[in-house]
């Protein structure tokens, strides 16, 4: 039992810490609201410590996954 606790106890701060990060999504769209395909996408964080690059999709839809909390330019 006492084995159970501590697995778990270890284990807390891991999940915790996986909390910590968000992302951010959108789609790119041209003036007439159409999809924008392979679009170049960088977030950088506000501070400029961070900087992430994707591309859109076929439906100019775009995920940039696994940010830890703060503000960001798109």
């Amino acid at each position: 039992m006492w084995l159970g606790v501590l697995v778990v106890a270890l284990a807390l701060p891991l999940v915790s810490r996986a909390q910590d990060t968000g992302y951010i999504s959108g789609t790119v769209t041209d003036k007439s609201g159409a999809a924008v395909v392979a679009a170049d996408v960088t977030v950088k964080s506000v501070g400029g410590s961070l900087t992430r690059t994707t591309t859109s999709n076929a439906d100019g839809a775009y995920v940039v996954p696994g940010l830890p909390g703060g503000s960001y330019n798109i």
